[in-house]
């Protein structure tokens, strides 16, 4: 079984956590210019179950390097998958033409939007670091 030892960088996860919420923001207000009423629920509801799944998986990973143990990370991780199916699986049938599934599809991907942005921000300032070490 793989151990994962070390600490988590505070700073990444923040930063990723808060550009989650800031992306959502930006997919509503381009979602009202654009879209339907429908598909602008979706998205917010998609976005806000993403998230709070993201700051959940944030938190266990935190636990994680210090417990030592990836079966707490397993089981939060499908306690949090089960529940965000259930939550929009019951929004979607009890209130099936205000959420558009679309819309919900697209609030979702704000997490690896998030992480493709970052993992982009993180790849510019190693090639920046790169430069300076050659100069010096």
């Amino acid at each position: 079984m793989l151990i994962w030892v070390g600490d988590v960088d505070e700073g990444l996860g923040k930063r990723f956590l808060i550009a989650i919420w800031i992306i959502l923001l930006a997919l509503v207000a381009a979602g009202n210019l654009f879209w339907t009423p429908a598909g602008v629920y979706g998205i917010i509801l998609g976005g806000v179950v993403a998230g709070v799944n993201a700051l959940g998986i944030w938190r266990d990973t935190k636990r994680l390097v210090k417990w030592r143990n990836q079966a707490v990370y397993f089981v939060g991780w499908t306690a949090r998958m089960i529940l965000a199916i259930l939550i929009i699986a019951t929004l979607v049938l009890k209130f099936p033409d205000k959420f558009s599934l679309p819309g919900i599809f697209i609030g979702i991907t704000v997490v690896p939007i998030t992480f493709l942005i970052l993992v982009i921000q993180m790849q510019l300032i190693r090639k920046k670091k790169e430069k300076k070490e050659k100069k010096e």
